[in-house]
């Protein structure tokens, strides 16, 4: 068995970040998901060797740990989607008010200018 107060305050940490990723559809979702996945990966490296001997108290919130992850996940995949959809939209009303309008530019930049 493992001392599990650090492992026990890294794992409500994550939990306290995941629940953050679901609380409303703006940018700041998009940050928190960012977040909760780097904060994610820094446990998972730092205690992946302590996972193999859990007490069962531990197991069930690292289980827990294990659906929310999966959640986040899909509520990421969610949003990409999202994000996919609004930008096609917006490049097919930008191609309509080029032609609408018949002037330059005959091309618009999403990517903006790159310094270096």
């Amino acid at each position: 068995m493992v001392d599990s107060s650090k492992l026990s305050n890294a794992v409500d940490e994550l939990l306290n970040l995941a629940h953050l990723c679901f609380e409303d559809e703006s940018e700041d979702q998009f940050e928190a998901i960012e977040k909760y996945c780097n904060q994610f990966s820094i446990w998972q490296d730092s205690f992946s060797q302590e996972l193999n001997n859990l007490d069962p108290e531990m197991l069930k919130k690292v289980e827990l740990l294990s659906e929310q992850h999966q959640k986040v996940l899909n509520q990421a995949q969610v949003l990409l989607d999202g994000t996919e959809d609004k930008l096609q939209n917006f490049q097919k009303k930008a191609k309509g008010i080029l032609s609408y309008l018949d002037i330059l530019p005959k091309k618009i930049s999403f990517a903006g200018t790159r310094k270096g």
